[in-house]
């Protein structure tokens, strides 16, 4: 009724700007009107609004599948990588010794060879630097050095027997 006796009223709103009077009558109802004429284009497109709700739907619908295959998927690989995560650290690991047991080799030779040319140069040295020794400690005429326990004829015959055997 609220809505019929509000439509009935519209009708007898001014028709035009406010201003001199216009002739008499009762405006027409240009909503009615362009609802009557609109009515068979919406009655038209109704088919077409159904299909429309129903390809969201179907949208929606799908969307929701592809999410939950995507999550699915995502965990899978998630388990996967976690579960070859132990192979890989090992892997590495191992890869990282093998990287440091090359360098370990490469370090004790090169210690090896240097101990080795230290040697060769002291081996060289020795005989000279004990004659040098020597013929000093002949110069001062004192005993050779031995042990303090020793007493200087024992150092004395000592130092005669390692002048024979050297």
């Amino acid at each position: 009724m609220a809505s019929t006796l509000s439509q009935i009223l519209r009708r007898f709103r001014p028709a035009v700007a406010p201003g001199p009077a216009g002739p008499a009558g009762v405006p027409a109802d240009r909503g009615a009107e362009a609802e009557a004429e609109l009515a068979a284009v919406f009655a038209a497109l109704e088919p077409s609004v159904a299909d429309a709700r129903r390809v969201r739907e179907e949208a929606r619908a799908d969307a929701g599948r592809r999410r939950r295959h995507g999550l699915e998927e995502a965990e899978r690989i998630v388990a996967e990588a976690r579960n070859r995560l132990d192979a890989v650290r090992a892997e590495a690991a191992s890869a990282q010794l093998a990287a440091l047991d090359a360098e370990r080799a490469t370090l004790e030779g090169n210690a090896r060879a240097e101990v080795d040319r230290v040697e060769r140069l002291a081996e060289a040295r020795v005989p000279d630097l004990v004659a040098q020794v020597v013929a000093r400690v002949r110069m001062t005429g004192g005993p050779l050095p031995g042990p303090p326990s020793e007493t200087p004829s024992e150092t004395r015959s000592e130092a005669g027997r390692s002048e024979v055997a050297g």
